[in-house]
């Protein structure tokens, strides 16, 4: 900020309204953003009635932005234009509506603002309030605004207490005890003077500085006492989860339901047919478990919510199947609160309100997108990222989408968003440079052609949409220098692709894959993954068994640990570098192949990745069929999910379910989530 206030001229000048703290301050000056800490609002409000007094006999336009829950600042007045914005629309929508309104209010408006603390039971979240005033403070400084904010300064943490501080032109701090009410500058910005930043108290009209020692001592000493016993400066989100702490020890059922509620609307949807799910299969310790697993604020996503809803389904309704059975996940999670707060960090905003503009929906997205690709994090989000990959090891790990519209009921957004596989090999720092570019490469496919369209045509693009993260470990092995899960499939509840009039579609399908599940979510032309109708899992729409074995999986996705990248790999490249792999489990030997390769000294045996011996163990094809059916009872509605398996020595399958979301558009489906699991589809044998 390049103003010169301490030469300014006496047009550059203005007012507070209160001469002797005109004397103190040296004047406000044009571009001015000034930030009352007070502890009681009355305290603000007493100072803002004369700023506004002096702005109106100046005649200046006076704009009072009415957004908190206390009682209004401003009296209804033909010299003040009120506007009120909703914080409960999240910080997006109200961030933006702001931005706009001081476009459309334009240069040299004075503004007065509600306590910035009330954004709190907004958002649930301190480090958003932060962000918010570092994102409209130097627009209005641009724009020769003066603006007045209020905070209760015990409210916030002091990373956001200090950011604000780092912003702002003016800020001024009121302390009361009792009667004695005393008036400190903290930062008056290209201004000083010998006494400006001690305690001032009115005399008269006067603001005089407290120039005995002892006399402020005694002030200090006895507002320290007074606030003893308030909680420390902890964000807002952390003391949210301190009362859910509370509510689950002091075993008050009323506490706990309305705690319960607040946190669901602030960490996992504003869906209303996904807050009900998670009302019935996320509870207190299950919103804890995810805290602990999170990096930042805000919401978790939709993919990440699915993920985590499905899971307590299965548990819930079918403990002595899936206690078993269902692989335990170690899942991190990159608040949404994260995504903005990137946003802000890396002057991003006025990019951001350019592209929501309708003439910049497509045209803004290019220069967006390769901001996005080129900033930089937080040191806070930074040092987060690092204990992850501690977590993690040298594990490879899946930074999947996870935005808040993502895998709802009716805006599935599958394949629109990036997911992007971090290979993870390398020194520290390597290794945090490639998740840090994975996760700049998700945030920047929010401003995809696919994903914009998407929104579009659904009348999504002026909804908030900001992009969580779900990170997970890849579900495998290392074979050599490959790691690669056992297997992967997609499967759904309903089979839209029944070949045959004996099947029924509420029987579910399967697309079922050899490595990574890439090849099993996306079509892959020149090869073939295993579609396999549940009810009827050996039938398959070929003539005979070397049509059986053409139209099989030929190319495996893997992770190369050497070249650090997904590689796609013919199996028969792959069985003959890896010696470890279960094909008896997969697959079957193609007898007439293998007896031409030996003729033709190639190697032996000819693998068929057919899936026969995992069919023919029993326990997949029953476990996903109870899978898929209980998850549909416990939607109400048909699913989608992906899936990972691990083997064990005799080939039995434990499910790592990695996603699950509504299926298209269909009607609800009655059902107990309890009832499907124990027997055994009909015409299995063939």
């Amino acid at each position: 900020m390049s103003r010169n206030g301490g030469n300014s001229q006496d047009s550059n000048r203005v007012s507070t309204g209160l001469p002797g703290l005109d004397d103190v301050l040296d004047g406000l000056r044009i571009g001015d953003n000034v930030v009352w800490r007070v502890n009681d609002l009355d305290d603000y409000r007493r100072f803002v009635t004369p700023f506004i007094e002096s702005a109106a006999s100046a005649g200046r336009r006076i704009i009072y932005l009415r957004f908190g829950q206390h009682p209004p600042l401003v009296p209804a007045s033909t010299n003040i234009h009120t506007e009120n914005v909703d914080a409960l629309d999240g910080f997006e929508a109200f961030t933006g509506r702001v931005w706009r309104l001081i476009e459309e209010h334009g240069r040299g408006a004075f503004y007065v603002c509600d306590c910035l603390s009330d954004l709190l039971n907004a958002w649930a979240t301190d480090a958003m309030v932060g962000n918010f005033f570092r994102v409209v403070c130097p627009f209005l400084f641009e724009l020769d605004t003066v603006a007045w904010f209020a905070l209760y300064p015990d409210r916030h943490s002091r990373t956001t207490l200090d950011r604000i501080r780092q912003t702002t032109q003016v800020m001024v701090d009121v302390h009361r005890l009792e009667d004695d009410v005393q008036v400190q500058p903290i930062k008056a910005w290209c201004r000083q003077s010998p006494t400006m930043f001690l305690p001032h108290r009115e005399r008269d009209g006067r603001f005089l500085p407290v120039s005995d020692s002892s006399d402020a001592t005694r002030l200090q000493a006895g507002l320290e006492v007074a606030q003893l016993h308030r909680q420390p400066l902890l964000d807002y989100w952390d003391r949210l989860f301190m009362q859910v702490t509370s509510a689950m020890q002091d075993d008050d059922q009323e506490q706990a339901a309305a705690i319960h509620e607040r946190v669901l609307n602030v960490l996992i949807s504003r869906d209303s047919r996904i807050l009900d799910l998670a009302r019935n299969y996320l509870n207190l310790e299950d919103l804890l478990a995810i805290r602990a697993r999170m990096i930042g604020s805000g919401y978790i996503g939709g993919k990440a919510a699915g993920m985590l809803i499905a899971r307590s389904i299965l548990l819930t309704n079918q403990p002595a199947i899936w206690q078993e059975s269902l692989e335990p996940h170690d899942s991190r999670y990159l608040g949404s609160d994260a995504y903005y707060a990137f946003l802000v960090h890396n002057g991003l905003w006025p990019a951001i309100m350019r592209q929501r503009a309708p003439e910049g929906y497509f045209s803004e997205a290019a220069t967006l997108r390769q901001g996005l690709l080129e900033g930089e994090f937080p040191p806070e989000i930074q040092s987060e990222l690092e204990r992850l990959l501690d977590h993690y090891g040298q594990y490879p790990i899946l930074v999947r989408s996870s935005s808040l519209q993502e895998d709802g009921f009716g805006n599935a957004f599958a394949g629109k968003y990036d997911s992007v596989f971090v290979i993870n090999q390398g020194a520290p720092e390597h290794r945090l440079d490639a998740l840090e570019d994975a996760i700049r490469q998700v945030y920047a496919s929010t401003m995809s052609d696919d994903a914009l369209v998407y929104r579009k045509q659904r009348g999504l693009d002026q909804r908030e949409e900001p992009m969580a993260l779900l990170i997970q470990r890849v579900n495998g092995r290392f074979h050599g220098r490959y790691y690669l899960p056992d297997a992967a499939g997609v499967g759904v509840s309903r089979n839209t692709f029944a070949w045959d009039t004996d099947m029924d579609p509420a029987a579910g399908m399967v697309r079922l894959v050899m490595g990574l599940g890439t090849r099993a979510v996306d079509r892959i032309e020149g090869d073939h993954a295993c579609v396999m109708a549940l009810d009827y899992p050996h039938r398959q729409p070929f003539r005979n068994q070397d049509e059986s074995y053409k139209f099989s999986q030929h190319l495996l996705d893997v992770l190369d640990l050497r070249e650090g990248d997904l590689t796609t790999l013919p199996l028969s490249q792959l069985t003959k570098e890896v010696s470890d792999l279960p094909l008896g489990h997969l697959g079957e030997i193609d007898q007439p192949a293998s007896r031409r390769a030996r003729e033709l000294n190639l190697p032996t045996p000819v693998w068929r990745l057919t899936f026969h011996p995992l069919v023919r163990n029993g326990l997949f094809v029953d476990r996903l069929s109870c899978l898929l059916k209980t998850l549909e009872a416990g939607y109400n509605h048909p699913v989608d999910v992906e899936f990972t398996l691990h083997l064990n020595s005799a080939g039995e399958p434990a499910f790592n379910l990695v996603q699950c979301r509504p299926l298209g558009h269909q009607q609800p489906r009655a059902g107990r989530a309890s009832s499907f699991c124990g027997h055994r589809g009909r015409g299995r044998a063939g």
